[in-house]
């Protein structure tokens, strides 16, 4: 008897996941697509989805919570039971909600003493969580590309489902909030960079750093941390993909 893998089957050995991650991330997508298309009308679909998803397999390194945690974590799961679109691999969900439960507050932008203090996580436990979750998100979009049928229950909500799993791999790359997005991708610019500038000018894009005037320069210098010097470099920096789309 011959035996030959599936098309998902090899594109999850490519991606190097454990093919339970791998079933469990197809399944979490035929279900998130039911919702988009409206033939799943109990479950709702959002960041909290896709982050639950990933920290329930296999490939996701939980975290241990403590005494004084637990009914934090209980109320996060009672409250967003509705959005979540898979179960555990194993029994310990609240091991696996605090996991959900940093990276929400990672791409909610809090700072790293905040995530020590209120969650007893050291950075290296942070950073080791968010790149896991990056590279299983990263797998997720490989796979929703990939499915054929998925897709043709739907195009147009299939591009807007990719590009949800897209948005939130980059929010945690960064650890932002979407509305820095357009300026964390420019060089020297990291999240807390992106905040100041946003808060204190206004500015969305690359576009929108590369056509700052003398006073507004004067201003991001004035900051603590900044310096005439930074915030030219990186004026010159937004401009050169602006030059490079003429």
């Amino acid at each position: 008897m011959t035996y030959s893998s599936t098309p998902l089957g090899n594109r999850v050995a490519r991606l190097y996941l454990n093919p339970i991650s791998g079933k469990m991330i197809h399944d979490g997508m035929q279900r998130a697509m039911r919702i988009m298309i409206g033939t799943d009308d109990v479950h709702q679909l959002s960041p909290m989805s896709l982050l639950h998803l990933v920290a329930c397999t296999p490939d996701f390194l939980a975290l241990w919570p403590r005494k004084e945690e637990a009914e934090r974590i209980q109320t996060a799961i009672h409250s967003h039971q509705r959005e979540f679109l898979t179960e555990a691999v194993d029994a310990d969900i609240e091991r696996r909600m605090k996991g959900v439960l940093v990276l929400e507050d990672w791409i909610n932008e809090a700072r790293m003493e905040d995530l020590e203090n209120n969650w007893n996580v050291q950075p290296g436990d942070v950073r080791s969580r968010v790149d896991l979750a990056e590279w299983l998100l990263y797998a997720m979009r490989e796979i929703l590309n990939d499915d054929d049928e998925l897709r043709q229950l739907d195009p147009s909500q299939h591009k807007v489902l990719v590009d949800l799993v897209s948005e939130l791999h980059r929010r945690i790359s960064h650890g932002c909030k979407s509305d820095l997005l357009g300026l964390v991708s420019i060089r020297g610019i990291g999240r807390t960079r992106a905040r100041e500038m946003v808060d204190l000018l206004g500015v969305e894009n690359a576009s929108d750093v590369a056509a700052l005037t003398e006073r507004d320069r004067d201003k991001l210098a004035s900051l603590r941390g900044w310096s005439i010097r930074l915030v030219d470099n990186l004026v010159e920096a937004a401009s050169r993909p602006t030059r490079r789309q003429r």
